[in-house]
């Protein structure tokens, strides 16, 4: 049997545990024990497995370097790079449904040039061209096939840490260079609202610049139906300190 570790971030109660571990959650015992782990900031914070691998995960790609392990060699000094005037755009917070069923995910790491406010450009790193990168959403059980691409014009390598999957770093997190891609798969066992990151050296620099995002996991019987919204708290250091 599996155990799950919480080895950074606040500590929680029974109550906020038993929340994202209990087979028939409900919306705010779930989201409450989320936002208990830090998991609505982008924050080093939350659920981390440790257990045998769900899938045989592919051949490690070029470099074998291994996201979310500070031992890792890093990206080293890059950061981004302002790239043009973007479109102003205003994110759709509606949270759309979901149904049971194995998924197909893919992201891709790329260098991003977004707003915060009107007139404020902000040069990041983000998944699919934005920051925080998109909502995910899965329901308990699923078979998640997911596949990680970095943007060939991408000026540093990436990775990516789902706090939602079991699974031993060393194995599926690996740091993906410019141009290339990796795949593996996983399956969420619990039901919660999980973060999810860029894990490459140095992460919290990786991070703060917009890699990150949030993946709602459904109890498998699902919900009723709802109007839902997801927000994502963030922060955005514009100065050097």
């Amino acid at each position: 049997m599996g155990v799950i570790q919480f080895p950074v971030g606040p500590l929680i109660d029974e109550d906020h545990k038993a929340a994202l571990l209990e087979h028939k959650a409900d919306r705010r015992r779930m989201l409450r024990g989320g936002a208990a782990l830090g998991v609505a900031a982008a924050a080093v914070a939350g659920l981390s497995g440790f257990v045998t691998a769900q899938e045989t995960p592919a051949p490690n790609p070029p470099g074998d370097q291994v996201g979310s392990n500070p031992h890792s060699a890093s990206s080293g000094h890059s950061s981004p790079v302002p790239a043009g005037k973007p479109a102003w755009k205003v994110y759709d917070p509606w949270l759309k449904p979901v149904e049971a069923g194995e998924k197909n995910i893919e992201l891709t790491a790329t260098d991003v040039t977004t707003y915060l406010a009107k007139d404020v450009a902000y040069a990041g790193w983000g998944f699919d061209g934005t920051i925080p990168g998109p909502a995910l959403r899965v329901r308990q059980g699923d078979k998640i096939d997911f596949k990680f691409k970095v943007d060939a014009k991408a000026s540093t390598a990436h990775s990516v840490d789902f706090h939602s999957a079991q699974t031993p770093p060393d194995k599926n997190y690996k740091t993906v260079m410019p141009g290339q891609a990796y795949s593996w798969s996983f399956t969420p066992n619990h039901p919660g609202a999980y973060l999810y990151h860029c894990g490459t050296p140095p992460v919290l620099m990786h991070i703060g610049t917009g890699m990150y995002g949030a993946m709602i996991v459904d109890p498998k019987e699902g919900w009723s139906p709802a109007q839902e919204l997801i927000f994502i708290q963030s922060d955005f250091y514009l100065k050097d300190a």
